[in-house]
């Protein structure tokens, strides 16, 4: 591994299947709403009698699990229903996820602060009215790789809770946060206090080492708030948030993950003509701003090229196959083709470093005991149990 931090399973990305579309941000709404007996449905034509009806296609689509079906399937299954079949509500796609018929009481109890939440930012209320939903980015399933006592790959740096990769494979779990925030606590805390008794760090940095970092991190806060350029470091943040999502979100495919690593590269050159507006030492945001979000471009082309590399879909991972002609591919019904699991190929952790030179990742693969379990399809569109 490089002496920078290695980041496994960069291209596994969660998407919410309901959150609420909003002009600053998506708000993400619980996964409690389903569990708690929530349907999701779109207004079509019925197939026999062409009136107006409620679909709930989630219960036709998958009947044995219903409006229950993990994440990554609801958020596939709503971004078809949207974007492929042209039954959502438009300008943003939006499907209904309805609480209303479920007793008041019961949701003031069991869902009280969703309720709250979504009437205070749409000034309904989902005891009354469906809620408008649509998938949204939610959790990294990868992260910065640790070993299991929870060192990085650079020495002195331990890396414990969410930003760490340890335990969510390729589609992480409902409640792995607490997993993350808890067990790897009690991993890491004691092992960080015994590392820093032992002396396996060597001795302590110099006075001048550290005054040498100092300045190091001051010249490159220098250069970033006398920027002076023609960009707007928040339309690039904007932009690359869009050219994310159009390629490397719910649904991908070899074409669009290549063409979306040359936009980022072209945003990556043009951080470089960035201007600030502050130019103060104190307190400064902008500059902040500025300096994670180059931080924020190079992750981005990690996950995308962790995408490229792997050639199957798993977890929350769809690729599309390509026909030869470079164009999506269809079966009979008219639906797209995805790659199937490659258990031989991509059994394996993803390993992405970044190389500084040529600021290219690079992709290798690592492999993981997974003798315990043994592997199986995940399946759930069969039929519904009598």
């Amino acid at each position: 591994m490089s002496s920078a931090a290695s980041w496994p399973n960069p291209e596994f990305i969660q998407i919410h299947p309901t959150a609420i579309p909003g002009p600053d941000k998506n708000r993400l709404m619980s996964e409690a709403c389903r569990g708690e007996g929530g349907r999701v449905w779109v207004w079509r034509d019925n197939p026999e009698t062409g009136e107006k009806e409620r679909w709930y296609f989630l219960e036709d689509m998958y009947p044995a699990y219903g409006n229950l079906v993990p994440r990554d399937v609801a958020s596939r299954a709503i971004y078809k229903v949207c974007v492929h079949m042209g039954l959502g509500m438009h300008e943003p796609n939006r499907v209904y996820l309805d609480l209303s018929h479920i007793d008041r009481d019961y949701l003031e109890r069991k869902l009280g602060g969703i309720l709250e939440m979504y009437t205070d930012f749409v000034g309904k209320s989902p005891a009354d009215v469906p809620m408008e939903i649509f998938p949204s980015v939610h959790y990294s399933m990868g992260g910065i790789w640790v070993d299991r006592l929870h060192h990085t790959n650079i020495p002195g740096l331990m890396a414990s809770g969410e930003c760490d990769y340890q335990y969510h494979g390729a589609n992480r779990l409902g409640a792995n946060s607490l997993l993350s925030a808890t067990y790897s606590g009690t991993v890491s805390g004691p092992e960080a206090l015994r590392w820093a008794r032992s002396g396996e760090l060597g001795d302590p940095l110099t006075e001048a080492e550290m005054e040498a970092a100092r300045k190091e991190c001051v010249a490159e806060f220098d250069k970033i708030r006398n920027m002076n350029g023609p960009e707007n470091a928040h339309k690039l943040h904007h932009e690359m948030g869009e050219i994310m999502y159009k390629y490397v979100s719910i649904e991908r495919d070899n074409i669009g993950l290549d063409q979306c690593l040359k936009e980022l590269k072209e945003i990556l050159k043009r951080w470089d003509n960035i201007g600030v507006t502050d130019h103060g030492n104190w307190a400064n945001q902008e500059a902040m701003f500025v300096r994670q979000l180059r931080n924020m471009i190079l992750y981005a082309m990690v996950v995308t090229k962790g995408a490229r590399c792997r050639d199957e879909s798993r977890g929350a991972h769809a690729k599309i196959v390509l026909d030869e002609n470079g164009n999506r591919k269809t079966d009979e019904q008219g639906e797209l083709v995805f790659m199937g699991r490659d258990d031989e190929r991509f059994m394996k952790t993803t390993i992405v470093d970044y190389d500084p030179k040529t600021e290219e990742p690079q992709v290798s693969y690592m492999e993981f005991d997974h003798s315990l379990i043994k592997p199986r399809a995940r399946n759930y569109a069969v039929a519904k149990k009598e």
